[in-house]
């Protein structure tokens, strides 16, 4: 458990040192979590027979919010304690709580369980390896043509925008190498920001097909983020 702790991501949430919930899963008042849950219905094609699974579902949040459009939920977190507040504060008698590592969810659920699966706000916590890893679990996981949605994820074509002015820059470029110095994960403190073009390599590589989304105007962290959807087309 030390060493999670150590951890620049994980241990931020695996801990939570705050009770607000939306901290807890990096968010502020001014995120509209009802809008993101929505536009995750939206995109999901959700409708009432489905059964979903929410991966680094964190507090629950959006997974009780989405739980109401669905027949159940699925929501796994590897924090303890987050699960434990999602049980207390977000839970419904057809959503279904678990405590797992995202990499080895395929030990927890079933091939072909879900038909339709997402993970929101948590992909910039996989670099390239482990993040083709996710999506290949997530497509065994959801059912032949089933939807997969990744959203939230931070856009390294947009990295100037996000870091907006040389000095800002700088301190990104100096601190992402000396991170890979000194082997501490991710490019900065948000993690990896991924290329559209990467996502959509690891999709053909699987034989899915992948659509790539500028996030809605409305969303707060939409000049810099972006969303995919994933068609589960595995042979």
């Amino acid at each position: 458990m030390q060493q999670i702790k150590q951890d620049k991501f994980i241990g931020k949430w695996v801990f939570p040192k705050s009770d607000d919930l939306e901290q807890q899963i990096g968010r502020d008042k001014s995120a509209d979590i009802n809008l993101i849950a929505q536009d995750i219905i939206t995109k999901l094609k959700v409708i009432q027979s489905d059964v979903i699974l929410d991966v680094c579902c964190g507090n629950g949040m959006l997974t009780c919010i989405i739980a109401k459009k669905c027949d159940r939920l699925y929501g796994v977190d590897f924090s303890e304690m987050l699960i434990d507040t999602a049980k207390a504060k977000n839970s419904s008698e057809n959503i279904i709580y678990h405590i797992g590592n995202a990499l080895e969810i395929d030990n927890i659920y079933s091939e072909n369980t879900f038909d339709k699966s997402y993970i929101y706000f948590s992909f910039q916590y996989f670099n390239i390896n482990t993040g083709e890893q996710l999506i290949k679990i997530l497509s065994q996981l959801t059912k032949p043509d089933g939807l997969i949605f990744i959203g939230d994820i931070p856009d390294k074509r947009k990295i100037r925008i996000y870091y907006n002015t040389f000095r800002k820059y700088l301190r990104y470029i100096k601190n992402k190498y000396l991170r890979k110095l000194k082997h501490i994960d991710g490019e900065d403190s948000l993690g990896w920001w991924w290329h559209p073009k990467n996502i959509k390599k690891i999709c053909k590589g699987l034989g899915l097909n992948c659509i790539i989304y500028n996030q809605d105007s409305k969303m707060i962290h939409s000049h810099y983020r972006f969303d995919v959807l994933i068609v589960n087309t595995k042979k």
